[in-house]
């Protein structure tokens, strides 16, 4: 009887250290950022989910962190050793783009793919990109996809359902829609990556008549705060945006 009551509580508790571990953690992915001072604390003693936290917000110069690639990579490695999911999808993220290790995209996708089996709704989203844009998923379950990642309060996934009104990768066009899933993803999400790409369109882009002009000076405001962060694509980004407006430019 004894025996059988150690069992059941051993058992017990090991149930709650799982679902404690399989909790995902809010911050800035789903727009429920750490405390600055918690964060700061958590980083210091090595907390998986403080280390992924702050290499979030590192990756897209959040609160104030710069953009550092070397230690981006080391604390998602560590962080993804300890557990969290945030970290293993962010490791993905380092591997596919090269930030601050050897790009590997295979890897990158192997770990977006981890992420999402660990529950992780910017894994998940981050691998369903990749899926569609395989060819491995169709339009409305591209859509399914990442409408569920929108519930799951990952709202920079706006992103991926404006690209695919608006290129029609998936056979479907409609560039209203994806103006305002742009501008939802800016404003919302203030996704740095949505940024970087709203502001790189052209002027003859039509989908430009669906997103506010103080939506388009909020972008490069993002970008122009990541540049002074030290992001290298930001920096180019504003360097190349200021040569076009130059008179030369189009001679």
């Amino acid at each position: 009887m004894f025996k059988n009551s150690i069992l059941v509580l051993f058992l017990f508790s090991l149930s709650l250290m799982f679902s404690h571990a399989a909790k995902i953690k809010d911050g800035f992915w789903n727009g429920k950022p750490w405390d600055k001072e918690e964060l700061d604390r958590g980083v210091e003693v090595g907390n998986p989910d403080a280390l992924a936290e702050w290499a979030y917000c590192s990756s897209f110069c959040k609160v104030g962190i710069k953009y550092q690639p070397a230690k981006i990579y080391e604390y998602c490695k560590i962080a993804s050793s300890g557990g969290s999911a945030l970290g293993t999808s962010l490791l993905g993220h380092c591997y596919f783009l090269g930030n601050g290790v050897r790009k590997d995209r295979p890897k990158g996708l192997e770990l977006y793919e981890k992420g999402k089996e660990q529950g992780h709704p910017f894994g998940k989203w981050k691998h369903h990109i990749h899926q569609r844009i395989a060819g491995k998923e169709k339009f409305d379950e591209a859509i399914a996809n990442m409408e569920q990642c929108l519930k799951s309060g990952l709202i920079e996934a706006h992103w991926s359902i404006a690209s695919i009104y608006h290129y029609g990768q998936l056979g479907v066009v409609d560039i209203k829609k994806a103006g305002q899933h742009y501008t939802k993803g800016l404003h919302e999400a203030k996704s740095l990556e949505i940024a970087m790409k709203v502001a790189v369109f052209r002027s003859v882009d039509p989908v430009l008549k669906f997103i506010p002009d103080e939506s388009i000076q909020f972008a490069h405001n993002m970008i122009n705060d990541a540049a002074n962060l030290d992001h290298t694509y930001c920096k180019f980004n504003r360097a190349y945006n200021a040569m076009r407006k130059s008179k030369d430019f189009h001679q």
